[in-house]
């Protein structure tokens, strides 16, 4: 079985690479598609859920929330999804990606060599912070973070089962579903 994922950007692609081989079995595939941001994201669903040929696939959209209403994003997503084929899931983190690093600080802390204790209360409900991506560059000023490095760097100590991000977990459990279904 291959999983193919639709993504919004390059920095997921990143963090995924790392991540996925830890969210699935090794009997099953993954293939990383980026786009360059939501429209390019949206135009490309509908060529690449009737177009693509290879059987057994089943495909994961992944788009950041920013300042949508997640339900109807989402909503919005299926529903470009489900003209096309069936099987697909849609995922949304909430608020941006970053939200994900701010649910585990420990990987953050091991990444950069920092201490973010006094962060740890602030960043409790990581998908209700706003603009998680400014606030995470606020946290790593002066450490040289960048989206894309920064996305390898954190991702690689980021432990799958212990996340405080909601759309995190949502995301890992659907994944970690379709891949046994």
């Amino acid at each position: 079985m291959k999983i193919v994922f639709l993504l919004e950007e390059p920095s997921m692609k990143e963090v995924l690479n790392i991540l996925l081989p830890k969210i699935l079995p090794d009997n099953v595939f993954f293939q990383l598609v980026p786009h360059q941001g939501k429209s390019d994201l949206k135009k490309s669903i509908p060529n690449k859920l009737r177009n693509w040929s290879e059987p057994d696939v089943k495909f994961v959209v992944l788009q950041d929330q920013d300042l949508n209403d997640c339900r109807v994003l989402k909503q919005d997503l299926k529903t470009l999804c489900d003209e096309n084929k069936t099987g697909v899931q849609v995922c949304i983190a909430c608020k941006e990606l970053e939200a994900w690093y701010l649910g585990d600080l420990s990987a953050v802390e091991r990444a950069y060599d920092i201490n973010l204790s006094k962060a740890r209360t602030k960043f409790k409900i990581p998908d209700a912070v706003d603009s998680p991506k400014e606030r995470l560059y606020e946290l790593l000023r002066g450490k040289g973070h960048s989206q894309i490095s920064g996305a390898r760097r954190i991702a690689t100590y980021m432990n799958v089962s212990e996340n405080l991000s909601e759309s995190f977990n949502f995301f890992v459990s659907k994944v970690q579903k379709m891949a046994a279904d």
